[in-house]
């Protein structure tokens, strides 16, 4: 079941940062998780989606990142890329090194790491003015947000609360 994560500013307070973990050492405090819908997708949103195979950070057409501060390596000229994390200084508590802790915990809770990537909503409108209905990150990301339905089908929360309301009802019927 994918997480969704909002990266937008302002972060909570501690969120990206260095905290205490339970079992001793120290972690990076995480947002909490969102439900994962595309009513979450505002043109200034930044959002992380793990899968487990794939880490998908969208950046809407006017988000406003330092790419530097949240991503190593690279040239970010706005296409879909794949990405290293920055390193930066755990005390630096500015939003993309923030943001780029948040990103490396959330790979780094799998044995094999996800691979990171970027989905850039202007990218993608510019693939579709040129060649028509893209297939790229950002369609991908939109067909993991897992909360809602998809071409005419049910979600998967609608299919499960179907089912739950026929498991009820058949239980209902037998009991009388």
């Amino acid at each position: 079941y994918p997480r969704l994560y909002s990266l937008s500013r302002p972060l909570d307070e501690g969120e990206g940062m260095p905290e205490e973990a339970p079992a001793g050492g120290v972690r990076t405090k995480l947002p909490r998780a969102l439900n994962s819908s595309s009513e979450l997708l505002e043109p200034d949103s930044v959002l992380a989606l793990d899968d487990g195979r794939f880490l998908t950070v969208f950046v809407g057409r006017e988000a406003t990142i330092a790419p530097g501060e949240w991503f190593g390596g690279g040239e970010l000229d706005g296409t879909p890329a794949v990405l290293a994390l920055a390193d930066g200084d755990d005390d630096d508590d500015s939003h993309g090194r923030r943001a780029a802790r948040v990103l490396r915990r959330l790979r780094e809770r799998w044995t094999l790491r996800p691979t990171v990537r970027v989905a850039w909503a202007a990218a993608a409108d510019a693939e579709r003015q040129r060649s028509g209905p893209a297939t790229n990150l950002l369609e991908g990301f939109v067909l993991r947000l897992v909360e809602d339905s998809l071409r005419g089908k049910m979600s998967y929360v609608d299919y499960m609360c179907g089912l739950h309301a026929q498991i009820i009802e058949k239980l209902s019927g037998n009991a009388s």
